[in-house]
């Protein structure tokens, strides 16, 4: 019996179908994101620690960024903010809880670490991005002036770190053959990197209208809110590399401090880069209106006061140096309880719910942070 080919009219319906197009497109958007990652991984070795990774995030926010930013070109604006939200909720709801666990696996009762000296300006400038994104919750709107402000406060953060001496030592950190890669001589590595660099960047901007397209697709196709599906997504396929390396990184007590580094700089990028793009790319669209202003509709409002709430806690904790197994549960438990309900009509009493929950628990934190003796150890709660 002869083999059946399918022919190049079945194989095009197949790979126009919603939920093929998302699978390729995700493919390639992983291989992409997955690429950029490695490269900047291996430059942090010849970098100042803190500046390699202000690099990494940056590149780390791409994916999001050309999502997004395809949606305020287009003017899509119900849409925005899904990508950002999502990304920085699932980063401190799931990274940060695993990362925990596989430190608990290696014995070790709770997760006690000490930020570098080199990474407490980005503890500040978090700070400093979170308090200004509380004024445009309260405002409903980002507009071009904010996106400048935001641009540079990031600039801000990344002059800051110009000073700081590079640390070869963590080439242990990294992957094996990318250590190999590290050790070629200097002319073939900075190629080998830029073409890493340069075919991921190209990746990206291909595949993420196919992304995106797939995504609005397949929502419609079973019925998911769009942007609700956006939120989900496209960081799960983003995230995906970043989680794997504070995973890495936690498996190791004396470096746990790298992964609650790693998911720190990609909030502040969000809050930053990401957030500051936004009114700045609708404002050059041909759908701008008065200084890029981007109204909050409800949906965007509730979901940026429970990202603001939820980083309000990853915040408190990192000042204070400690988490404890109650604490990364409880970030599991209400990271899931609203992810898990998203697509169903009673998500948004679920997302009000864990709103509440997260901003008491960041006030009682904070409150308790100001109030212990100010010793020079972590103080466990």
């Amino acid at each position: 019996m002869s083999a059946v080919i399918p022919s190049p009219a079945v194989l095009l319906l197949f790979a126009s179908h919603p939920g093929a197009l998302l699978a390729w497109a995700a493919v390639l958007m992983l291989v992409a994101t997955l690429l950029v990652f490695w490269a900047t991984e291996a430059m942090q070795l010849f970098m100042p620690p803190g500046l390699a990774f202000a690099l990494l995030a940056f590149f780390q926010t791409l994916p999001e960024l050309s999502v997004e930013s395809i949606l305020a070109w287009h003017g899509r604006v119900h849409l925005l903010l899904a990508g950002l939200t999502g990304a920085i909720r699932l980063l401190i709801g799931f990274t940060v809880p695993a990362s925990f666990a596989v430190t608990k696996l290696r014995g070790h009762s709770s997760l006690q670490f000490r930020m570098p000296a080199t990474q407490r300006n980005l503890l500040y400038a978090w700070l400093a991005a979170w308090l200004y994104a509380v004024s445009l919750g309260i405002r409903g709107a980002l507009s071009t002036p904010d996106g400048l402000v935001l641009w540079a406060l990031y600039a801000w953060y990344v002059w800051t770190l110009r000073r700081q001496s590079s640390k070869p030592e963590q080439a242990e950190n990294i992957e094996s053959w990318l250590q190999r890669v590290c050790a070629m001589a200097s002319g073939h590595r900075a190629a080998l990197l830029g073409v890493m660099l340069a075919v991921g960047g190209f990746l990206i901007y291909f595949s993420s209208p196919r992304l995106l397209d797939g995504i609005l697709r397949t929502s419609a196709v079973i019925g998911i809110p769009a942007f609700v599906s956006l939120q989900w997504i496209a960081p799960l396929i983003s995230e995906f590399p970043e989680t794997m390396s504070s995973l890495r990184w936690a498996a190791k007590p004396r470096e746990a401090a790298l992964a609650l580094s790693n998911v720190a700089s990609s909030n502040l990028s969000q809050w930053t880069i990401l957030a500051g793009s936004l009114p700045l790319i609708f404002a050059l669209s041909p759908h701008a209106n008065w200084m890029g202003r981007i109204p909050m509709s409800s949906e965007q409002m509730a979901e940026w006061w429970l990202t603001l709430a939820q980083s309000a806690v990853l915040l408190v904790l990192l000042f204070r140096g400690v988490m404890r197994t109650w604490e990364a549960s409880l970030l599991f438990g209400l990271w899931g309880a609203q992810f898990f309900t998203s697509p169903f009509p009673y998500s948004a009493l679920v997302r009000t719910a864990t709103t509440a929950a997260f901003a008491i628990w960041a006030v009682i934190a904070a409150l308790q942070l100001l109030r212990r003796p100010r010793t020079g150890n972590p103080v466990l709660l």
